[in-house]
């Protein structure tokens, strides 16, 4: 069994053709085809660098950097 991934897009009227090469390792004749359909989100972050500055303008981080973490180490 060999295992080939091609990325589509699925058009409005959802018929799927695809043109798939196949290396010369691939036998001639009758063959089975599988899909498997998995769909990729828009937005996939690479990293979490997305997250950087999420919490600039939260009320609860709002104020004094140090006198915030000496807050919460005392909470302990």
């Amino acid at each position: 069994m060999n295992t080939f991934q091609q990325t589509v897009m699925v058009p409005p009227d959802r018929r799927l053709q695809i043109d798939l090469p196949l290396p010369d390792s691939v036998p001639v004749g009758q063959a089975e085809v599988v899909v498997i359909l998995s769909p990729i989100p828009d937005e996939t972050p690479k990293s979490i660098r997305h997250l950087a500055g999420c919490l600039a303008d939260s009320k609860t981080f709002a104020g004094d950097p140090v006198a915030l973490q000496k807050a919460i180490r005392d909470e302990w």
